[in-house]
């Protein structure tokens, strides 16, 4: 029969409704009970009670046809695939996560072991958590074939020790209960990260024979951006010797969650003064990102003059424009109007798109965003608070985005959207949210300005809107009117061109012979 005992349940809520994913996997639908269950407690719950504003997907996956035939089963799960889940799972892509967790309920005892070892072991590669729930001891292999369906049978016996030790993964017992005199637990499992490699650590001390030394002057964040870059450009030359001053943290305490501050043992300071850099001499200064802010005065400046300075930037900063500092070679996006007659002073021998070092952690979720069949949009941050205000009557809901940031955070928070609204009102020089989007497939519906329009060809890789009125029309159009092969063609437009332009393979391209010639030059 399609169903089970339901002891397990109050167990299996609480954790999924802890977990609040986005997309949630059903292997063996049955009676349909946990698409019920999961509209309930993670939509109704959290006021959403209409299906037009259900925000999660449910892929149920089902062998047995006409349990899927109930009259329910269209309405409350997003897709339904009729397949044998071994059959399934052989056309699945493993390298990233497609689903948040499983409900792997009274499926594994239904096929031979060795299968469902197979299955089990292909579902954590293709989702975050699995939950098994599982009869235990061989005292189940006696049950009959119920209602004519063969796959109701019972092929296999499982015990505690088999999940709580599943080779591969963690595991955590959430229930175990009677049914009759028979034994059955539910396990959360989790699959096992690899022991990181040991770090290849540069040589960082400050005084080294022989060697010469570059000094990054580095606004130092938690994780990802130019500070992995810059530790993965010392690896590269190790016959320097790489110093990285961060200049934003005040306490000077080296706890931050980043390759430069794990590795590179950064000499922490609040301004760039004359005897840190005399201290180290260094043949070539590069500031990196948002140093520029910390870096405020002619007179700390101007220990740079006789030193080959580079300056690699997202976002320029006002006050190191508001010097006189000589910059050899200029790295940024748009360059705005108002910096122009600046810009115009320093001996900026090129300027190049600021390449994103992360970028390709972005581009692994290319084919993994939710399907075209609706819009699943984010608008983050400030930008998608002023969105939705002025926009109350928007035809669909739009998520504001995570608490935090960075690349722990973001890249597994954009593979729940296949769409996102970036309402700026920064005329800025590079806008790395559209770039990052574009990389992981997003279409991106962006305002028309400052270096998105070097980002974005209207309506070939993303949409550009100057007013509210032409920002509603785009939505609709893309809710609505356009096939999903049209918007299919916009994603692939997008992910080329941000790989491609501004990708780690561009910077490899382009930032390593720039920078290798400025140690020529020193």
């Amino acid at each position: 029969m399609p169903s089970s005992a339901p002891d397990h349940i109050p167990a299996v809520l609480k954790h999924v409704m802890k977990l609040q994913p986005k997309r949630v996997l059903d292997v063996g639908v049955g009676y349909g009970k946990w698409g019920f269950l999961l509209r309930e407690y993670l939509e109704s719950w959290n006021d959403r009670v209409h299906p037009e504003d259900w925000e999660i997907t449910i892929t149920g996956v089902e062998v047995w046809e006409p349990y899927t035939r109930l009259p329910w089963m269209r309405e409350i799960y997003t897709n339904m695939v009729i397949q044998d889940v071994r059959v399934w799972i052989q056309g699945r892509v493993f390298h990233e996560l497609q689903y948040d967790v499983a409900i792997c309920g009274d499926v594994l005892e239904h096929m031979p072991k060795e299968d469902a070892i197979q299955v089990l072991n292909a579902l954590l590669g293709l989702c975050g958590e699995v939950i098994v729930n599982v009869p235990i001891g061989k005292e189940w292999l006696n049950n009959q074939i119920v209602d004519g369906n063969p796959y109701e049978k019972h092929q296999c016996a499982w015990e505690h020790e088999e999940l709580e030790h599943f080779d591969g993964a963690t595991s955590e017992l959430i229930s175990d209960y009677s049914v009759g005199k028979k034994r059955v637990a539910t396990y959360v499992l989790k699959k096992r990260k690899p022991a990181p490699a040991a770090p290849v650590q540069p040589d960082c001390t400050p005084s080294v024979a022989a060697k010469r030394t570059i000094l990054h002057v580095h606004n130092v964040q938690q994780i990802g951006g130019t500070g992995n870059f810059v530790y993965d450009f010392a690896r590269s030359f190790p016959e320097f010797n790489h110093v990285a001053l961060a200049v934003n943290d005040r306490n000077g305490d080296p706890t931050w969650l980043n390759w430069v501050s794990h590795h590179m043992k950064p000499v922490y300071a609040p301004k760039l003064t004359r005897q840190i850099v005399e201290e180290f001499d260094p043949v070539c200064v590069i500031l990196h990102n948002t140093a520029g802010r910390s870096v405020d005065c002619d007179h700390h400046l101007k220990i740079l003059e006789d030193r080959y300075t580079i300056f690699v930037h997202h976002n320029p900063t006002r006050p190191l424009f508001e010097t006189n500092v000589d910059v050899d070679v200029f790295v940024s996006g748009f360059v705005m109007e108002k910096y122009a007659t600046i810009l115009s002073r320093m001996k900026a021998r090129r300027q190049i798109p600021p390449c994103v070092f992360d970028l390709g952690d972005f581009g692994k979720l290319y084919g993994q965003i939710p399907n075209w069949h609706n819009l699943q949009v984010t608008a983050a941050g400030k930008a998608g608070k002023e969105f939705k205000q002025a926009m109350p009557t928007l035809p669909l809901s739009v998520d504001l985005g995570p608490e935090t940031r960075g690349m722990n955070v973001m890249p597994g928070y954009l593979k729940r959207f296949n769409t996102a609204i970036v309402w700026s009102g920064l005329d800025e020089s590079w806008c790395r949210t559209v770039t990052e989007c574009m990389a992981a497939g997003m279409i991106v519906v962006a305002k028309d300005q400052g270096a998105i329009r070097e980002q974005i060809i209207h309506r070939t890789n993303g949409f550009m809107f100057g007013t509210q009125k032409e920002l509603l029309e785009i939505i609709r159009d893309l809710q609505y009117h356009m096939s999903i092969q049209e918007k299919e063609k916009i994603s692939q437009a997008a992910h080329a061109w941000a790989i491609r332009e501004v990708g780690p393979d561009r910077m490899r391209r382009d930032y390593y012979p720039l920078l290798t010639r400025a140690l020529m030059r020193s």
